[in-house]
């Protein structure tokens, strides 16, 4: 199972504190780390390179036009990402679904031209489950290589998380990076159970 330490949703203040935390995380066996583009750029000389590094695009909200995203994955590759985690447009979604099918492949062209993996999330909190299941399946003949069950902005429900990410994974067989608010270790123990692709945390203290 891949294990990842994410501060996407971090007010960084202390840049010195939050690369002491990522060296906490790195001790304690995570596999990756999901930093903004702005920290990226301060740790990817001091990390080792069997830590891979996940870069957020157009995150949470993913309105931002797709000619800018396609330039911001684009530049992702050019300073070294190894994992793109990209958030589709709703609007997109629900009333031009073609014009994101593109911009997904067009994107996924670019992760094939700088060996990056194409993560993207889902958010199961503003769809039904089972248009959201439909909707995976495309992503995964598209080539999308995993997926979060939600957007991972806000606490999502620990129950929820799991639900959703276990059907999704087992209708689809789309690889799935559980991402719900864990806040104890022993929900971590418990999420260890479910062998999902992937599981992302967000306080390093859990892995002790």
């Amino acid at each position: 199972m891949y294990l990842e330490y994410c501060i996407y949703n971090n007010h960084i203040s202390d840049y010195s504190k939050e690369l002491d935390n990522v060296f906490k995380a790195i001790e304690y066996g995570v596999d990756g780390l999901a930093v903004p583009t702005h920290f990226f750029l301060k740790i990817k000389e001091v990390i080792s390179d069997t830590v891979e590094l996940a870069i957020p695009i157009d995150y949470p909200m993913g309105y931002t036009l797709s000619k800018n995203k396609i330039n911001a994955v684009l530049n992702a590759g050019k300073i070294g990402a190894d994992i793109i985690d990209y958030t589709p447009n709703s609007f997109y979604l629900k009333h031009d679904f073609s014009k994101l099918k593109n911009e997904i492949k067009t994107c996924l062209g670019i992760c094939k031209d700088y060996d990056m993996t194409f993560r993207l999330f889902l958010d199961h909190n503003r769809s039904d489950l089972k248009d959201l299941t439909a909707i995976t399946k495309i992503y995964y003949d598209l080539g999308v290589d995993a997926c979060f069950p939600s957007i991972g902005y806000h606490h999502d429900d620990f129950i929820d998380n799991v639900i959703n990410a276990k059907l999704i994974e087992e209708k689809t067989n789309m690889p799935m990076v559980f991402n719900g608010y864990l806040w104890k270790k022993e929900q971590l123990d418990e999420i260890l159970k479910y062998n999902f692709f992937g599981v992302r945390v967000y306080n390093y203290e859990i892995l002790v």
